[in-house]
């Protein structure tokens, strides 16, 4: 179960201001053709509902200096092209959501690893 409501994460990534982001996030959102935090946000709020797929929810284990308190951390796989893609994000204690996470989700993809693994029965998407 998400620890956090997906689609207020979603409608406040309309207001990018209400975002920031891991400075890696930037960088490897490029797999994607997004450039810049403005596009990341526009990629997100105008998703169709069912495009994100919940993955889980767990601890974040490294927290950068600025995030004192515990939080959690929201994660979620979509398609893309023939890309599976890997969100995450947290409500930092500034107020701000944050996305730590916007890349490839090579784990879930068996095709990237071994492009026989599917056909052999050892895989599929997840």
């Amino acid at each position: 179960m998400a620890h956090y409501k997906f689609e207020e994460f979603k409608a406040d990534c309309e207001v990018p201001s209400k975002i920031t982001n891991y400075k890696d996030v930037i960088d490897d959102a490029e797999a994607f053709e997004l450039y810049g935090k403005e596009e990341i946000c526009d990629f997100i709020s105008n998703a169709d509902p069912d495009f994100f797929t919940f993955k889980n929810s767990e601890w974040l284990e490294k927290k950068p200096k600025w995030q004192t308190d515990d939080v959690m951390v929201d994660a979620y796989n979509f398609a893309y092209s023939d890309i599976i893609g890997y969100l995450a994000f947290f409500r930092g204690q500034h107020g701000k959501w944050v996305i730590k996470s916007l890349h490839p989700d090579d784990f879930k993809n068996p095709l990237k690893h071994n492009p026989f693994q599917a056909l052999l029965g050892g895989g599929g998407l997840k």
